[in-house]
């Protein structure tokens, strides 16, 4: 059928459109015996897992409202369907690098990539991995390595909208990546002694789809009440707007409070808001992980954690 499409298409005067697209036959047929061989080498869930994300993401998303709803509008059907698709996706995607390059490569590449996204929904991915292993040492870290994509995007977004406000938060920002990464470090040299080694990654599920859901619900009620504080406290205490804030996201209150430096607000105030909402994210991560994952598993992500936010404050002190 195509070859004969390909005809009419170079009558038609579309000859280097057809001569491209034959070529792109001629090399997936050839490809053929492989691709068999990764379609046969596929289990039954986790194609079922694959249609069921295409019909959330491809079919449900789509038809959702794009505009608030509920108290104050607060509430966009489509924004939050659309982080439960992310971490949905997430799971799928971690689960297939498990599969493919093995627990430590697999979680690792997931959490780099998925933090730059939304290292939240890395965290509620994760935490359902952890939740179901033994071996959690991996998991921790990848949530660590993804949060440390939150200070480097903080500095994104005050580069571009606000280039003097740099000074103010460089410090912190470079004080909470260390200790992150020391972190990382600390997590990997005692996972023999903490963790262990030898338990597999024994992940059935290949979507967490239930997961994700629970965690659309729960940003719903953190985002309401975010608006409601503001609503009822007004929008004088910028440090209570960014904790606030901070508990669901970080961009945005980064991005507002570079622009409105720019204009009344003093930079110190703006770069304080910044890195308290910084921290507020970085506590709550931790709280959900120990909350899916268990408290127990959860301790060595929070201690490091509660270190980084330590030593955010004392960056600020330093000002």
């Amino acid at each position: 059928f195509i070859t004969f499409s390909l005809g009419v298409a170079v009558v038609k005067g579309y000859v280097v459109l057809s001569i491209a697209t034959g070529v792109i036959m001629v090399l997936i047929l050839s490809l053929k015996p492989r691709l068999h061989q990764w379609i046969q080498s596929l289990e039954p869930k986790e194609i079922y897992a694959g249609i069921n994300f295409l019909l959330i993401s491809a079919v449900v998303l789509p038809f959702l409202p794009n505009s608030g709803y509920g108290p104050w509008n607060t509430l966009n059907p489509f924004e939050l369907w659309m982080m439960v698709v992310l971490i949905a996706g997430l799971s799928f995607f971690g689960y297939i690098l498990l599969q493919k390059f093995g627990g430590d490569l697999g979680v690792l590449f997931t959490s780099l990539t998925g933090g730059l996204v939304s290292s939240t929904a890395v965290t509620v991915t994760m935490g359902g991995f952890a939740k179901k292993v033994q071996a959690v040492h991996i998991f921790v870290i990848g949530v660590i390595l993804a949060s440390s994509t939150v200070f480097i995007r903080v500095v994104i977004w005050v580069s571009i909208f606000n280039k003097a406000l740099i000074a103010y938060v460089w410090v912190p920002v470079v004080l909470m990546m260390l200790v992150s990464l020391i972190g990382v470090g600390w997590i990997w040299y005692r996972r023999d002694a903490t963790f262990s080694k030898k338990a597999p990654l024994n992940v059935t599920s290949p979507l967490q789809f239930s997961t994700a859901l629970k965690f659309g619900f729960v940003l719903a009620a953190i985002m309401l009440l975010a608006e409601a504080s503001r609503q009822w406290f007004g929008d004088a205490g910028i440090y209570a707007l960014s904790v606030i804030s901070g508990l669901a996201d970080i961009d945005s209150i980064t991005l507002s409070l570079a622009e409105m430096s720019t204009g009344s607000l003093a930079p110190e105030v703006a770069a304080n808001g910044i890195i308290f909402a910084a921290l507020t994210n970085t506590l709550v991560k931790g709280l959900i992980f120990a909350y899916i994952a268990g408290i127990g598993k959860g301790k060595s992500l929070l201690t490091v954690f509660l270190a980084t936010i330590a030593a955010g404050l004392a960056g600020l002190l330093m000002f």
